[in-house]
């Protein structure tokens, strides 16, 4: 039977609905790296505040 190891990255965000994202960390340096390490990106969970701006977002990965 096939076993999964998960992993959860987390990151703030500034800006909103109609803005550009500003994410403070370089996202897409850690994910490649994380990508040569066989990890997969399964699924991008969205966090918004009460005016409906994005404020963080988390990165859900499965390694096999």
């Amino acid at each position: 039977m096939q076993k999964w190891e998960y992993q959860v990255l987390e990151y703030e965000v500034k800006g909103g609905v109609f803005r550009k994202m500003d994410v403070k960390k370089n996202y897409l340096t850690e994910l490649n790296n994380l990508g040569r390490d066989g990890w997969e990106l399964v699924e991008i969970i969205p966090f918004t505040d009460m005016q409906g701006r994005l404020t963080k977002i988390h990165l859900i990965l499965k390694k096999g």
